[in-house]
């Protein structure tokens, strides 16, 4: 059975739902399990730090359910919001080190997914890296990438 909190983003009234269990996956699953959120995880922890290459990466989701997500990720402290620009204004998102902490959450329902759910035209094994790392089932962190004398880039 799911609750609803009352909270209030940029002055608006918003319900969240909740679990109202006091077990700390469902605290966490309040935060992080709405629809798209861990996705935007994902996409800050790829780099992806603009609003507009959020929503180009995210194929499917409105402009205001992202804007929501964000919202609520900034306000729960997983993200900052960092203003560049005032006229028009755009702003930047970062993980903050609670937000940078759910790499590994992200990396094991990724590698989950590889093994159980197919791992198809996966965005994240499009590199040679990752194409590496799926084909020989290698951890990420056994395989990093050295320059080469030449300015090339290797895998070891």
């Amino acid at each position: 059975m799911s609750t609803k909190t009352e909270t209030k983003i940029d002055g608006k009234r918003t319900d969240h739902k909740t679990y109202g269990l006091d077990c700390p996956i469902a605290r966490s699953l309040d935060v992080i399990g709405d629809r798209w959120t861990l996705l935007i995880i994902r996409d800050l922890i790829a780099g992806r730090t603009k609003y507009q290459d959020l929503l180009e990466s995210l194929e499917g989701i409105s402009t205001n359910l992202l804007a929501e997500r964000l919202s609520r990720l900034v306000e729960e402290d997983i993200v900052t919001k960092i203003l560049y620009n005032e006229k028009p204004p755009r702003a930047e998102y970062q993980l903050t080190e609670q937000g940078q902490q759910l790499a590994a959450v992200v990396d094991s329902l990724f590698h989950w997914g590889v093994q159980w759910r197919g791992w198809g035209d996966a965005p994240e094994l499009r590199s040679l890296r990752e194409l590496m790392i799926h084909t020989l089932a290698l951890k990420p962190e056994d395989v990093r990438i050295v320059k080469a004398k030449r300015s090339r880039v290797r895998f070891i």
